[in-house]
């Protein structure tokens, strides 16, 4: 879990920086990879976070093997940041993302959906921060944080036109026969997607078959 958020984060800073620098690129098009990096590099800082509390913080890729080491950052600085970026790309107006009908309900991209729904989660995460740290709890986390949390759950619901599927068992059955979304309730918001089907040379299907049976 550390290292390959670690890794994440290190590819999201490269990815970042040259994308930006691309004169050949659309600029919509070069906008929008940079948004989706700036919002992986945040969500993978949320998961460092949950797990460890105060963690070791960058946002520069890492260009020289002299220097490595790096303090932990306090946690409140690192959920600031992971919803300052979140909160940006996802922008109605200037934000960098997609809205999910854009992609066409593709969840393999970063939507703005899927920033709204992290989004979420990040700010009820947070709200709970005082359980972790054995202390009495903040106006800010007993009300503000979850005020945020209704907003944005509200915006994937209402702006993102997601809803439920009729029965529990389509989404798996979508996922087996690789189609999103085909009872037409756009209920996948957000994918990691695979390529390969391990019969060839590409082998990026993952191990979602050692869990749920399937061989690819």
């Amino acid at each position: 879990m550390w290292q390959y958020r670690y890794k994440g984060i290190l590819r999201c800073n490269i990815a970042i920086d040259r994308i930006a620098a691309l004169e050949t690129q659309e600029t919509e098009t070069r906008d929008r990879l940079v948004a989706e990096a700036r919002f992986l590099r945040a969500f993978y800082y949320f998961n460092l976070v949950q797990c460890w509390g105060d963690v070791p913080f960058r946002t520069t890729a890492t260009s020289d093997v002299i220097g490595l080491d790096a303090p932990r950052e306090d946690k409140q600085k690192i959920y600031d940041f992971i919803i300052s970026e979140m909160e940006d790309v996802s922008d109605e107006e200037n934000g960098g993302l997609l809205t999910a009908a854009e992609l066409n309900y593709m969840p393999g991209h970063v939507s703005k959906s899927a920033a709204w729904g992290i989004l979420a989660r990040v700010f009820l995460f947070r709200a709970g921060e005082w359980h972790r740290d054995n202390r009495a709890a903040t106006e800010v986390e007993t009300t503000t944080y979850f005020s945020e949390a209704s907003k944005y759950a509200k915006k994937v619901m209402t702006l993102g036109n997601h809803d439920l599927t009729p029965d529990y068992w389509d989404f798996f059955i979508d996922l087996c026969a690789n189609r999103y979304n085909s009872s037409g309730k756009n209920e996948s918001i957000w994918e990691a997607e695979f390529a390969g089907n391990n019969t060839t040379d590409i082998k990026a299907e993952g191990r979602i078959g050692n869990i749920i049976g399937l061989a690819a």
